[in-house]
């Protein structure tokens, strides 16, 4: 009527008696119990070569770089739950008496890119920047895997100049600057632009379902950008800031466009529309007391206002709440619009109209 059994990995012996409720011995009756082994395995390489050129001449000072890099992430991993376990003291998976979920993945990135940058001063009061690069992902199809994205600036410290001289003890430091660039974006998922397939059990057999439709000429997401701003000190630097006006325009959004039910998908990743973001930034800086006993104070504000410019058809719902609408700032809620608190039973009310 004993039952006792021998771990195969040490000498501790375990009572597998339990008594029931009625008082009577049972055999094998250990807690239900639930037990996770999740395992993850991630591989990050990145391969950067950098050529840096300076050379300074009389009051001109050039400084080239140029390069190349290369990263290629990759990430596996499985997870499975098991429930059923004869006692406390088998926690190993195998042990379990059923399997209940069990699931593995497998993601991989790239990148590649080129870029060069070139900086140019000329009498530590007139500053000018080109840029370019050039970059390559693999979440994008064959035919949009590059783009090129070059960028420009140019500044000039105005304080420096002669005429300055006179208001330099109120007006310590005036620069004037202006850029404009493009900027690439591609935080989508790995293997957006492929159709993808996953294993399914139907009726017993094997088979394949279509999860993701294709998008070959899937490809980067744009943003040009113009700032023009000025800094400023007053009184030796001891009130400075800065005012910058912006203005972005975003073409080619990587969006997951809505497809009817009737298709089979949900949607598929698509470039589709423009956004504009402009606004104007304004920040000060304060050194109020100095010395033994300090006191600084710093105030900032912004104004922005983004609008969808165009989406090229109907309105776009990612996730079901939030949607791209022309005309409006991306992401916006349509909710029904709320009529108040019923005072009989304290429940909300709606309008079922507009």
């Amino acid at each position: 009527k004993d039952l006792a059994f021998r771990s195969e990995f040490g000498t501790d012996i375990y009572d597998l008696r339990e008594k029931n409720f009625f008082g009577r011995e049972t055999i094998g009756a250990g807690p239900a119990g639930e037990a996770q082994n999740r395992s993850v395995r991630v591989i990050n390489y990145n391969w950067e070569n950098y050529l840096t050129y300076i050379k300074t001449f009389g009051v001109h000072h050039i400084n080239v770089v140029g390069g190349m890099s290369y990263q290629q992430a990759n990430s596996t991993g499985s997870n499975i739950y098991g429930k059923g376990f004869p006692t406390d003291d088998f926690t190993n998976i195998e042990n379990a008496a059923e399997a209940t979920v069990f699931s593995s993945w497998e993601d991989a990135t790239s990148f590649l890119s080129y870029f060069a940058r070139a900086n140019y001063k000329v009498n530590e009061k007139y500053f000018f920047t080109l840029s370019g690069r050039v970059d390559g992902s693999s979440r994008f199809g064959i035919d949009n895997r590059y783009g090129f994205f070059p960028a420009g600036s140019a500044g000039w410290i105005i304080t420096e100049e002669d005429f300055m001289a006179g208001i330099k003890n109120v007006l310590s430091y005036l620069k004037l600057r202006a850029s404009y660039g493009m900027t690439g974006n591609s935080g989508i998922p790995d293997y957006a632009h492929l159709a993808l397939y996953t294993g399914v059990n139907y009726a017993g057999r094997n088979g394949l379902e279509a999860t993701q439709l294709a998008s070959r000429e899937l490809g980067w997401e744009n943003t040009a950008q113009l700032d023009i701003g000025l800094d400023f000190g007053f009184f030796n630097n001891r009130i400075t800031g800065e005012i910058d006006y912006y203005q972005k325009k975003t073409t080619d959004l990587l969006l997951y466009r809505t497809l009817p039910s009737t298709s089979g998908f949900t949607g598929v990743w698509s470039n589709v529309g423009e956004l504009e973001n402009k606004g104007v930034e304004f920040a000060l800086h304060a050194n109020i007391l100095t010395g033994s006993f300090i006191w600084t104070m710093d105030y900032n504000m912004a104004f922005n206002r983004n609008t969808i410019l165009d989406i090229d058809g109907p309105e776009i719902t990612p996730n079901g709440y939030n949607y791209v609408i022309e005309g409006q700032p991306i992401g916006v809620f349509k909710l029904v619009k709320y009529a108040g608190v019923d005072p009989t039973n304290g429940d909300a009310l709606y309008y079922l109209g507009p």
